[in-house]
C-alpha cells in the first residue's frame, strides 16, 4: 500500500482536513472498500442538528438513519428523523 501513500506524503497540504480526506480516501481504496464517500460540507444542505442531519440524509437519497439509543437520548429528535 505504501505507494498510494507515498503520493500523499509529496504533497503540500494547506489543511490538516483536506490531507485526512484523502488519506480516508486512499485508505478505502486500498482495502477495496466499494461504499461511496460524501462530505458534508460539499452537499450545500442547511439546518441545524437533527434538522441538518435530516437533509444530509436526504440529500443523498438515504431513507434510514441508523444511529445507539445514547444518540437519541442525548441529542437526537426521532420526530425530524
Amino acid at each position: 500500500y505504501w505507494p498510494a501513500f507515498a503520493d500523499l506524503y509529496d504533497q503540500p497540504w494547506e489543511t490538516l482536513g483536506s490531507l485526512n480526506s484523502a488519506m480516508l480516501e486512499v485508505t478505502v481504496r486500498c482495502l477495496g472498500i466499494t461504499t461511496r464517500l460524501e462530505w458534508s460540507s460539499r452537499l450545500n444542505v442547511a439546518g441545524e442538528s437533527t434538522e441538518r442531519l435530516a437533509n444530509l440524509c436526504r440529500a443523498v437519497g438515504a431513507d434510514e438513519y441508523l444511529s445507539g439509543a445514547y444518540a437519541v437520548a442525548a441529542y437526537l429528535d426521532p420526530e425530524v428523523l
